[in-house]
Order: structure tokens, then sequence, then C-alpha cells
């Protein structure tokens, strides 16, 4: 199974049920899905296209962190902790989305317990997935920084 599948172990009735809870939207490219600092707190899915997330640095760049592409999800950290947006995500390609706004999923876990479950530890291994990514990112970076310091680049002093 793809560390990004979702959804792979519902079953077809399952399907059908959280379809009656998400809005199935059309983007063109360019179009903004939502910027950094938004209150929007739903769950999207792509199912087609090609989309970009970038967070603004303090110095006010923008940096791109990520690519989602067909079958990924995103907007999953506000959808859970009900925070701003901790990202902006821009469409690059036209893409076809479904959203999941979290009134819904709160509905879907009243009425379909079983389908919210199983959505709940879908989220959990694709962020358990993601997580590893950037502790291994992150030791790859503290490494490459301890050579580049044990080769001979300057150290600034206290």
């Amino acid at each position: 199974m793809h560390p990004e599948a979702v959804f792979s172990d519902l079953l077809i009735e399952e399907v059908s049920a959280l379809a009656n809870f998400t809005e199935h939207l059309a983007v063109a490219a360019g179009e903004t899905i939502f910027e950094e600092g938004s209150t929007d707190d739903a769950l999207y899915i792509s199912l087609t296209g090609r989309l970009t997330a970038s967070a603004r640095l303090p110095n006010g760049n923008a940096v791109q962190f990520g690519e989602i592409v067909a079958g990924e999800i995103f907007g999953e950290i506000a959808f859970l902790d009900g925070m701003p947006r901790s990202a902006t995500v821009i469409a690059h390609s036209d893409c076809e989305l479904l959203r999941l706004p979290r009134w819904c999923f709160e509905d879907l876990q009243t009425l379909y317990p079983g389908v919210a479950g199983k959505i709940t530890r879908d989220l959990a291994r694709i962020l358990a997935a993601r997580l590893r990514r950037s502790d291994n990112h992150l030791v790859s970076a503290v490494q490459g920084s301890t050579h580049n310091h044990a080769v001979g680049a300057p150290v600034a002093s206290s």
C-alpha cells in the first residue's frame, strides 16, 4: 500500500456513504485552494492534477516544500487541530478535488462511526509516514551541517 493512499480500506458502500459528506471541486491551474493563516478546516483529497504547498519564512519569502498529486490528501493539520492553515496550496495544473469539511466529518462520526474510524486510522498512518520523512530530512540536514563544520567551514563564536 502506498504510504499516502487514503480510503484504500473502505468498502464500496462506505465510499458511497462518505460521498454524501464531501464536495467535488474542479480547480483551474493557478487557483489558490487555501492560504497560510486562513481558518478553513476542511480536509482535501486530490483526485487528479498536481498542486504545490508553500509557507512563508520569517523574512517574508515563500518556500515550496511539497507537491501533491492524485490520491494524496492535504489540509489535514488544520482539519485535525482546528488551527489556522500552516501552508498555502496552489493548483499547479487543472485539478479535481474532494473537500471534506470538519463539521461534515463530525456528522460522519455520528452516523457512520466505522467509516470515520477507518479515515482516522488512514490519517494517522499518513501523518506518521510524513513525520518519519521529516525526521529523516532533519537528520540528513544535521549530518550535512556537522560534516561542513568538520571539514573546516567557519563556526560562529559566542
